[in-house]
């Protein structure tokens, strides 16, 4: 005689929307719940007459074997993942927790389709080796090109020796000077940032709490003599967040970048001002960026404007008679870095009205 127990449990097995089964020791199933053959596609009679191995991925065939050893052995499986083939090709990843009844030799279990968050995962680990790639190649060229630059500035250091300075004219001796100054800077911070280089080669980039200004102040230092002689107006206000969670060698990359872009795209009138403004928002802390520089339709190239070496959008920029030309890696950089440590970026232009960078950066923890 069937029981109310009996009853309510064939109700719970036929409506269920998890895919349940009963299987026993020997690796054939004994009942299959109707949203277990909707998924693999298989009639009830066609999944019980055929072993369970059949079903299975080729590559799990040995972890499940090993994982039905462990049940045949009473010890319940949990969170238990492998793949399975539909009968129309399809592979799905299920997630198992099962239940071994040894006096009665059958296995009760339930699964869960876990094949979209698969595919999501295995999506965004392409993501990550694709991008520790793109910095591993990218490391590569910063390096070559900072160590071919520390050349050519040791090669103007050489000139500058040869000068005989006691026959230049005072005028022409102050340029000469600044031009000297310049050069020696140059040289400076190319060898800090071949230094970091080496260092980030060998181990992987680390974040930590740094203050926005400090690194801000040392970018500054280092192209001083270029900020005075084209009269650069910043405003710089970090008042309402001081610091974020990035790294350090990365955010003075952004800084330069951003700064060395306004100066190369800076009007002959009005003086080029420079505005950061940081705030804090839920989930990251935004640093506003801003210039009253020639801008670009960002809109039209939104598209391209991350990409390496694109040009288009800034191509040819004449500013007092002087021919401008990006090798474009300076915004891809930028993205790089933001992406590499969680963070975002997006940028805002209009031919005429400057650019305006909104940086997301990980808040201190």
């Amino acid at each position: 005689m069937t029981s109310q127990n009996d009853i309510q449990f064939e109700h719970f097995f036929l409506w269920s929307a998890d895919l349940l089964c009963i299987a026993g020791y020997d690796g054939f199933l004994r009942q299959v719940n109707p949203a277990l053959c909707k998924r693999m596609g298989y009639s009830m009679m066609e999944l019980q007459h055929r072993p369970i191995l059949d079903f299975l991925h080729p590559e799990d065939y040995e972890k499940t074997k090993q994982a039905r050893l462990n049940l045949q052995n009473s010890r319940p499986l949990y969170d238990f993942e492998n793949r399975y083939i539909t009968k129309s090709g399809e592979t799905i990843w299920l997630s198992w927790t099962s239940i071994p009844i040894p006096e009665r030799q059958l296995i009760y279990a339930i699964a869960k389709d876990i094949t979209a968050k698969k595919l999501l995962e295995n999506h965004r680990n392409d993501m990550i080796q694709n991008l520790n790639q793109r910095n591993k190649a990218l490391q590569k060229v910063n390096y070559m090109t900072s160590h071919d630059l520390r050349s050519c500035v040791s090669n103007l250091q050489n000139l500058y020796s040869l000068l005989d300075l006691e026959n230049i004219d005072p005028e022409n001796r102050e340029i000469v000077d600044l031009i000297a100054d310049a050069t020696e800077e140059l040289k400076l911070t190319l060898g800090d940032y071949i230094d970091e280089l080496k260092r980030n080669s060998e181990e992987k980039i680390k974040a930590d709490n740094i203050y926005l200004y400090s690194v801000l102040q040392r970018v500054l230092e280092n192209i001083k003599t270029l900020l005075t002689a084209i009269n650069v107006k910043l405003k710089i206000d970090f008042s309402e967040a001081e610091m974020v969670y990035f790294s350090k060698t990365y955010l003075y990359s952004i800084f330069l970048n951003l700064i060395s872009n306004s100066i190369k795209y800076a009007t002959a009138k009005p003086q080029l001002i420079i505005a950061m403004k940081s705030s804090e928002t839920n989930s990251f802390i935004h640093l506003e960026y801003k210039d009253n520089g020639i801008g670009f339709d960002a809109e039209k190239y939104k598209e391209r404007i991350f990409q390496a070496h694109q040009q288009a959008f800034q191509e040819k920029v004449v500013t007092e008679n002087i021919t401008k030309d990006s090798k474009g890696l300076g915004l891809y950089l930028l993205q790089s870095h933001m992406d590499e440590l969680g963070g975002k970026v997006s940028i805002h232009s209009r031919p005429g009205h400057g650019i305006k960078v909104d940086l997301y950066f990980p808040k201190v923890k």
